[in-house]
């Protein structure tokens, strides 16, 4: 069946160039001069995304202000001899990921132009501001948030979701995302068409024949999607 729409990641896909949020965070603390083992410092910003989902207007917050607040609550879970500061971290990442969303919402308007679109992402419930925040949401039709919906990737279940709102089998819709576990395997797992942003950092975690394509950067759905039309 011919590719009717694509549902698009956000972190990692439409604001990086294919690294997700605590891996980025953790080389912007590292160039800061922050000693601290990156399995820990995952562990520390996982818990701190955890304790800034139970503020009651996180849904609400913009992108700006959500990364001040995670990098708050990192520094309030993090041993008071590792350095990082908060507020140069937080500004560090967000002059990275708008430059990257300024150079993707071009692509997605040429991808609109041939395709339903929209943003599935584990998310904190914000994922559609964002998008309005970035001039994406106007080309897109739908945003499923894991935390609006009460499912997490790779479920397939939040994929299945995202096909019953854009009333589509899954034969018709692709995924593009940056996890390889979570985003490949989930939308695979729900019968999708799989896009992977191959980053060299995550290279090691692949299984054959679950990503249908791996890209070196986002901008290159625009080659693959000509398969598609």
């Amino acid at each position: 069946m011919r590719i009717e729409a694509i549902l698009i990641d956000f972190g990692g896909t439409l604001d990086s160039d294919g690294l997700e949020w605590y891996e980025t965070f953790y080389r912007i603390c590292r160039d800061q001069g922050m000693l601290i083992n990156r399995d820990e410092f995952e562990h520390l910003g996982r818990l701190a995304g955890t304790r800034i989902s139970r503020h009651d207007d996180v849904r609400e917050l913009n992108l700006d202000a959500h990364v001040h607040r995670l990098m708050n609550e990192l520094r309030e879970v993090m041993d008071n001899e590792i350095l990082m500061d908060p507020v140069k971290t937080s500004e560090a990442f967000l002059t990275r990921a708008k430059s990257w969303l300024t150079r993707h919402l071009p692509i997605v308007e040429l991808l609109a132009a041939n395709f339903r679109l929209g943003c599935l992402s584990n998310n904190w419930g914000n994922a559609q501001g964002w998008c309005e925040q970035f001039g994406f949401f106007e080309h897109m039709e739908v945003a499923v948030d894991s935390t609006l919906v009460g499912i997490s990737k790779p479920d397939p279940r939040i994929f299945e979701i995202g096909l019953r709102r854009l009333n589509l089998p899954a034969e018709k819709v692709a995924y593009v995302g940056d996890r390889y576990e979570t985003d490949m395997e989930g939308a695979k797992g729900a019968g999708m068409t799989t896009v992977w942003i191959r980053h060299p950092h995550y290279e090691n975690d692949v299984k054959e024949g679950v990503a249908d394509y791996a890209i070196r950067s986002f901008s290159e759905i625009l080659e693959v999607v000509e398969d598609w039309k």
